[in-house]
C-alpha cells in the first residue's frame, strides 16, 4: 500500500483576496516542532479563537 501525504503546499496566493500565505514549517513534523521548543524554552503563545481545538483537525489528530 502506498500512502501519499495531502498537504497545503509551502506558499499559496489566494487571487480573489489578493492575499499570499507562507507556511514555513509546512515540511517540519509538529513533534519536532514541540522538541525544539521545549529545548530552547521558547515561549508559546496560545491562538485565542472560539474554534481553538474544537476543529475537525483536532478530532483527525485524535484518530492515530
Amino acid at each position: 500500500m502506498v500512502v501519499v501525504s495531502q498537504t497545503f503546499t509551502p506558499a499559496m496566493y489566494l487571487k480573489n483576496s489578493g492575499m499570499a500565505f507562507i507556511r514555513p514549517f509546512v515540511y517540519v513534523y509538529e513533534d519536532e516542532i514541540k522538541s525544539t521548543i521545549r529545548h530552547e524554552q521558547l515561549p508559546v503563545v496560545r491562538v485565542h479563537v472560539p474554534n481553538d481545538g474544537f476543529t475537525k483537525r483536532q478530532d483527525t489528530k485524535g484518530i492515530a
